[in-house]
């Protein structure tokens, strides 16, 4: 294992010699020594483990732990959906809303356009023109019923005109 104490060792003498020591550096004879370096005299072995034989033995609360965890996130799911649902439905209230308020908008349209045309098919002008084909006249004046209110507040009575 090389280190840099190894490298310093391989170095020419002399070129570590200087006028002054370093700091941390120690003067032996006019050379200088570095301090070790931590771990430098642990050696590292490692030794090759064959685990191929070794059979793994069932856990019998392996299993119980899966189905606790299933289920434990199964009802962590329903409590969201549950907890996220009323503001699911607003939203959906809010777009059906949004559809109402365009259809009736659509009828309040369309309404008036019946009214128009309602009121030019009941114009007295149009009724006049469609007596003739009809063959309709104005009623004489002894075909003509008046009904006159009582005092007392009973019922109006038929009265014919003269």
């Amino acid at each position: 294992m090389a280190t840099m104490a190894a490298v310093y060792r391989r170095m020419p003498a002399g070129s570590l010699t200087a006028a002054t020591p370093p700091p941390g550096g120690e003067e032996t004879d006019g050379v200088f020594q570095l301090r070790p370096f931590p771990f430098e005299d642990v050696y590292w072995h490692h030794k090759r483990i064959d685990n191929s034989r070794v059979v793994r033995q069932p856990d019998p609360g392996a299993r119980l732990k899966c189905w606790r965890g299933l289920g434990l996130s199964a009802l962590v799911a329903l409590a969201m959906i549950f907890l996220s649902l009323p503001n699911a439905l607003g939203t959906i209230a809010g777009y059906r809303t949004q559809e109402l308020e365009a259809e009736r908008a659509g009828l309040l349209a369309e309404k008036a356009r019946m009214e128009v045309q309602e009121a030019a098919l009941l114009s007295p002008q149009r009724l006049e023109q469609l007596a003739p084909e009809m063959e309709l006249r104005d009623p004489l004046p002894q075909q003509i019923l008046t009904l006159n209110p009582k005092a007392d507040g009973t019922l109006a009575g038929l009265v014919q005109s003269k």
